[in-house]
């Protein structure tokens, strides 16, 4: 199982900086279908990680931790083997806490899969399999991942389409921007100018 959060905007300079990401209550009743018995758990962050821990709520109460990563180093990541599994029902809230240090960097750093940009998720093992068959629950910001994956739809924003360049209005997006623009180049007049007529006709 994969929690943990996606959106990641690390500022430069700062001594501790804390990302959250919730698995919410709502989101456990539709994705385990029965309880589930967590036997292994993990942290991951990249470089910038120096604190982690996860922890389970019942009934908006704190119930359990399953990992506390005081002092959290990439290199040698601490596994937590529970001689007793540890129990999630339906409806719990799994928060992942993680926090940052970014002295060492002049910018900032974001979501990434180089080491040199950063995660922070909690990977866990747990039986049955057959209780929950869709296992990821993370989050983009305070949005529920697992809402959108269920209902493809964040307040009435059928975020799906803009997967799939075929669909009509993301392909005339799309069409439009790599036409006026230079990705990973220049900020062009003509496509600051493309950006605000889209953004004015996708708000209309």
């Amino acid at each position: 199982m994969q929690i943990g959060q996606s959106h990641i905007e690390i500022p430069p300079g700062q001594q501790s900086y804390t990302v959250v990401g919730k698995c919410h209550s709502e989101c456990t009743r539709k994705l385990i279908q029965a309880p589930i018995s967590i036997f292994w758990a993990t942290n991951h962050m990249h470089y910038l990680g120096h604190e982690m821990n996860i922890q389970v709520y019942r009934d908006g109460v704190f119930y359990t931790e399953l990992t506390n990563d005081a002092i959290y180093n990439y290199d040698s990541p601490v596994e937590n083997k529970y001689s007793t599994a540890v129990q999630v029902l339906p409806g719990d809230e799994i928060v992942t806490t993680c926090k940052f240090k970014s002295l060492s960097r002049p910018k900032t750093t974001f979501y990434g899969d180089a080491t040199s940009d950063e995660m922070c998720f909690g990977f866990l093992a747990f039986y049955p399999a057959a209780n929950m068959p869709f296992s990821t629950c993370t989050a983009w910001k305070d949005i529920s991942m697992c809402n959108l994956w269920i209902t493809q739809e964040h307040e009435d924003c059928k975020w799906a389409d803009f997967m799939y360049v075929n669909a009509n209005e993301t392909k005339r997006v799309k069409d439009e921007v790599l036409a006026n623009c230079k990705p990973f180049g220049n900020c062009l007049s003509e496509c600051k100018a493309t950006l605000e007529i889209l953004l004015q006709s996708i708000h209309a």
